[in-house]
């Protein structure tokens, strides 16, 4: 998931209790064969449930002709229901991808600045195509779900993002930037409550280019065999604030400015690495004031890690110029380590 340019206060969190069962996710190679399950009883009683005594700040995106099978392409009704809840003018729009129902997007971008707020509930499955052979030729394989300019963005709800990654792991090269491909422009004052994403093809989320992201009670899991599959990367934003969550997950000259970080009372699990900072050489910026508080680290091989050589490959050259770190502050950090071949990135 990317956030670009969202200045509004953006939330994730975690479910109270189990994501629902749309689709089976697991952790099987072959759960992505199977169907979407039926809708429960409340959604098969009576056919015009979904359009009667339904608050006219709702979008449903079944309303929109969603089929949410798990098969059929309902990326054109998401997007008909976003642009419906982004130009609603009474009252913040709450955008609903509903319990039951598994819905495959194409890659799509959910463009603002909104009317009002808009609350992005997800309570079924949401996934893309099934691997590299599924996406259409033309099709930007660089982002999946992306979010820009959307101020006052606040996702929950209880459901699951799942990237359908196995297949993209298993390639040479990965030509796509983010799990589930979510990219954020700009500052993202935007909050995502009760969600749960697993087995991205590679980050799971990218905030680059926000302000004031709250993070809170997150699930984010993919495979140790999963690799690059970075939890939450965060780049060219300020004023995060990560904590109660889960992460379990298997060379340009940029400038990169974050400052003004948080992450407190989390657990990160069977991981590479746990809270770490990299920057490519050759890079220019910064990133200062930055606290990690309160982490249990689970069979993690390298618990902290600040790394300002990073390279993907073995051939990056040396160079001088770097990404000035200061004002990182470590406390309260406990946990195993683990040093078993991950590949999570």
């Amino acid at each position: 998931m990317q956030m670009h340019d969202t200045n509004n206060n953006t939330i994730i969190s975690m479910p109270p209790s189990q994501a629902p069962n749309a689709n089976n996710p697991s952790y099987d190679h072959n759960v992505h064969n199977s169907l979407a399950p039926s809708p429960s009883n409340d959604n098969d009683n009576d056919n015009n449930k979904n359009t009667t005594n339904v608050p006219t700040n709702v979008f449903d995106v079944r309303s929109f002709g969603a089929t949410g099978d798990g098969l059929t392409d309902d990326t054109f009704a998401f997007k008909s229901a976003w642009d419906a809840a982004c130009a609603y003018e009474d009252d913040n729009a709450k955008f609903v991808a509903p319990r039951g129902y598994s819905f495959m997007l194409q890659a799509i971008t959910f463009t603002g600045p909104c009317k009002n707020g808009v609350q992005f509930q997800i309570e079924g499955a949401i996934m893309p195509p099934d691997g590299p052979e599924s996406w259409p030729k033309n099709t930007n394989r660089k982002q999946w779900l992306v979010f820009y300019r959307t101020h006052g963005l606040t996702f929950q709800g209880g459901g699951l993002i799942d990237g359908r990654g196995d297949k993209w792991w298993n390639l040479s090269c990965k030509p796509h930037r983010g799990i589930n491909g979510t990219t954020l422009p700009g500052p993202c004052d935007s909050p995502v409550v009760r969600i749960k994403i697993i087995n991205s093809p590679q980050f799971h989320i990218r905030i680059d280019g926000c302000q004031n992201v709250t993070v809170d009670s997150l699930v984010i899991k993919s495979p140790g065999n999963s690799p690059n599959t970075d939890g939450i990367h965060v780049e060219n934003t300020n004023d995060v604030t990560i904590h109660n969550s889960v992460i379990s997950n298997g060379v340009h000259r940029s400038k990169a400015c974050v400052s003004n970080i948080t992450v407190t009372n989390c657990i990160i699990k069977h991981s590479d690495n746990g809270v770490r900072i990299k920057t490519w050489q050759g890079g220019y910026g910064s990133v200062s004031g930055v606290t990690f508080d309160s982490i249990h680290m689970d069979t993690v091989r390298n618990p902290i890690i600040i790394d300002q050589y990073y390279c993907l490959s073995n051939d990056c050259s040396n160079q001088t110029s770097a990404v000035s770190i200061n004002s990182i502050s470590y406390s309260n950090i406990k946990g195993t380590y683990d040093h078993g071949p991950h590949q999570s990135g």
